[in-house]
């Protein structure tokens, strides 16, 4: 089976009032992801991430920052940008969507090193 490469997500429709999601009003996806073995791991703190535009509903698992780690389980989540601020200059974003299942990302196999002390006679 070959490893994951992306990470997809459902748009939402609605606002947290009920309300339907306006034409514009989501500027950004931000997609997160943790080492939960990592110590002090905790949902909703993610220390690799990307910004996908309003129209995407994926991300490569590539394009997130700072590279990702290699045999160790990763959870990603998902949250939608406004682009707004409220009244105390607070980003307007949705919550963070509920966690993926877990990923471990393979370990690359080793690479020699080339040989050395080529001789012709």
């Amino acid at each position: 089976m070959a490893p994951p490469t992306q990470v997809s997500w459902v748009d939402p429709t609605a606002n947290v009032d009920g309300s339907p999601v306006s034409p514009g009003e989501i500027t950004a996806y931000e997609v997160g992801a943790r080492d939960t073995s990592a110590a002090g791991s905790q949902a909703g703190v993610y220390p690799y991430g990307i910004k996908a535009p309003p129209t995407a509903t994926s991300a490569l698992l590539s394009a997130l920052k700072p590279l990702l780690p290699t045999g160790v389980p990763l959870v990603f989540a998902v949250r939608a940008d406004t682009g707004a601020l409220d009244v105390n200059s607070n980003a307007v974003d949705s919550d963070w969507s509920p966690e993926s299942a877990p990923i471990t990302l393979p370990v690359p196999a080793p690479v020699p090193l080339p040989p050395s002390g080529v001789v012709v006679s």
